[in-house]
């Protein structure tokens, strides 16, 4: 099961969650997940602390309620600048749901996600669920400016 959602977040939704994005990239767990020292990857990526999700940034768990991930769940921050990537891997969750978002500064090509066999392009205020059994990575970005940036979500 792979499922597009195209304009998630109604306008006011959205630049709510501009708001809580900023906000959730300086409070992440800076600590890097195990994939940058695998060698699987190369980006920034912190996770989010539910909780903190439901009390300081409101919008990512409307998101989550949105989309209907109501159960235990993680939140993953993602942020992808020149050359960066990652290979080709399966994750621990039932469910994985990337979340597309794009400042209006961010200019850069590439970054799809792959699923399986399908191919998704990063478009802004989109998302894809899929199992988190599939095979999926991202391509390499280039930027000329700003970064790709997501919020993965992980539910169990």
């Amino acid at each position: 099961m792979i499922e597009y959602k195209s304009q998630v977040l109604n306008e006011h939704e959205f630049e709510q969650i501009q708001k809580d994005f900023a906000l959730a990239n300086t409070l992440a767990n800076r600590e890097e997940h195990n994939g940058s020292e695998k060698n699987k990857k190369s980006g920034k990526s912190w996770f989010i602390d539910k909780e903190m999700c439901k009390m300081i940034t409101p919008s990512i768990s409307n998101l989550c309620e949105k989309l209907k991930v109501t159960d235990n769940y993680s939140v993953l921050y993602g942020e992808y600048e020149n050359n960066d990537f990652y290979k080709s891997h399966k994750d621990d969750s039932v469910k994985t749901l990337v979340y597309f978002y794009r400042n209006r500064s961010d200019n850069f090509d590439g970054g799809e996600l792959r699923v399986i066999d399908k191919i998704f392009k990063h478009q802004n205020n989109n998302g894809v669920i899929f199992n988190g059994e599939y095979e999926h990575e991202v391509k390499p970005v280039k930027t000329k400016t700003g970064s790709r940036k997501t919020l993965t979500i992980f539910y169990y």
